[in-house]
C-alpha cells in the first residue's frame, strides 16, 4: 500500500518556518521515505498558477512522491462550484496527480467550540447531505472524487446517516482512525460502518493524559495509543488501492472534558454509554506519559523522531509480504 505522510504532520516545522509550502512538504516528506503527501489549500499553488503546480508536480514525481490535494472545506468547495471557479480546484488536483480531492465538512471541534444543541446539529447534517449533493455532478464530470475527513464535527451516528444519503462513488469518506475518539465515539466501529465508502485514510492514533476536566488526547506513533492501530490496519488493507497519509501532530493536545456537563450537552449520548471507552482512556492516564516538550528546537527534533517511528510502524502494520506496493489509484 502507498504509505505517506499529511502536511499537518509536519506543524511544528511550519511553526519555526522551515516548511513554508507544498514544495518544502515534498521534500521533507521524500527525506522521510514517504510513497506520498497530503497538502492542503493553503500550501499549495494558487489553481491559476499552472506553472507552479506543474513545477510541484515535477518535483513530486522525481521525489517518488504522491500529492494528495486538498481545500479549504466543504463549504468552500460549494461556494467555489457556485461562482464557476470549483472547475480549477479539481484541475489542480489533477494536474497534482492527486487520487482524490481531500476536504472536510467543518473546522476540527467545531461541535464543542460553538457548543452545538440537537437542533444545531439536525441542521449541520442536513448541510453536510447538501454540500454532497452539490459537489456530486463536478466530482463525476472531473472523474476526481471528493474525499471528506471526519474531523471531531459529528458523531458516528450522524456520519453514517449523511453517508446513506448517497451512494455515489464520486463522494466519500476520508477515513481519520483516531477523531472519533476525541467525541468519545469508536473510531474502529466507524471504519467497519463505512468501510465502502472511504475513499482516503488518515492514519493516526492518541494516548491520553490526564487534565482537571477530563483527559488530553497526545496524536502519537499508531499502535502506541487507543486507537487500535493493528486492527485499523487490517480492516484497511480490504482495499489496498487506499492512500494511507500518517498523521502525528506534536503541536496538538486534544482536550476531552467528558467531566463536564458542556461536553455531553452536544451529544446525543451519555457518558454511561461510553463507559468503556472513558476506562481506556483513564487507563491510559494512570500510566503517566509524558507530553511532547515545548522548547522549538527540542519539539523540531521530536517531531522528526516521531515521524520517523510513525512511518516504521505503519509500514509494519500494513505490510502482507515484505513489499510496500505500487502508488495507489483511486477505487471508482
Amino acid at each position: 500500500m502507498n504509505i505517506g505522510l499529511v502536511c499537518w504532520s509536519f506543524s511544528q516545522g511550519m511553526r519555526v518556518g522551515a516548511i513554508r509550502d507544498g514544495f518544502d512538504l515534498v521534500k521533507a516528506a521524500a527525506q522521510l521515505g514517504a510513497d506520498g503527501i497530503g497538502i492542503d489549500h493553503a500550501f499549495l499553488p494558487h489553481p491559476d498558477d499552472h506553472a507552479q503546480i506543474r513545477q510541484l508536480r515535477a518535483q513530486a514525481d522525481d521525489a517518488g512522491t504522491r500529492i494528495t490535494a486538498g481545500v479549504s472545506g466543504a463549504d468552500d468547495l460549494v461556494a467555489a462550484i457556485r461562482n464557476g471557479e470549483g472547475d480549477a480546484l479539481f484541475e489542480r488536483a489533477q494536474t497534482l496527480g492527486s487520487d482524490v480531492l481531500k476536504t472536510t465538512f467543518a473546522p476540527p471541534g467545531v461541535r464543542l467550540e460553538e457548543g452545538w444543541d440537537i437542533q444545531t446539529s439536525r441542521e449541520r447534517v442536513q448541510a453536510a447531505i447538501q454540500a454532497l449533493v452539490e459537489i456530486e455532478p463536478t466530482a463525476r464530470r472531473h472523474n476526481l472524487p471528493v474525499a471528506i475527513e471526519n474531523h471531531i464535527d459529528f458523531t458516528n451516528e450522524e456520519l453514517l446517516e449523511i453517508w446513506a444519503s448517497t451512494d455515489s462513488p464520486y463522494v466519500g469518506l476520508l477515513f481519520d482512525t483516531a477523531n472519533q475518539f476525541a467525541l468519545l465515539d469508536n473510531g474502529a466501529e466507524l471504519g467497519q460502518e463505512l468501510l465502502d465508502r472511504i475513499l482516503s485514510v488518515h492514519f493516526k492514533d492518541g494516548y491520553s493524559v490526564p487534565t482537571e476536566d477530563g483527559v488530553d488526547l497526545i496524536w502519537c506513533v499508531p499502535g502506541t495509543g487507543i486507537a487500535d492501530a493493528p486492527a485499523a490496519a487490517a480492516l484497511l488493507k480490504q482495499k489496498p488501492n487506499l492512500t494511507i497519509n500518517v498523521e502525528t501532530i506534536v503541536t496538538q493536545q486534544w482536550a476531552v472534558p467528558y467531566k463536564t456537563a458542556e461536553f455531553w450537552s452536544s451529544l446525543s449520548y451519555g457518558r454511561d454509554d461510553r463507559a468503556d471507552i472513558i476506562a481506556a482512556m483513564e487507563a491510559q492516564a494512570s500510566e503517566n506519559r509524558s507530553r511532547p516538550p515545548v522548547g522549538d528546537e527540542e519539539l523540531l527534533a521530536f517531531e522528526t523522531e516521531q515521524l520517523k517511528l510513525s512511518m516504521a510502524a505503519a509500514r509494519k502494520l500494513f505490510q502482507a509480504d515484505g513489499s510496500i506496493g505500487s502508488p495507489a489509484t483511486s477505487e471508482r
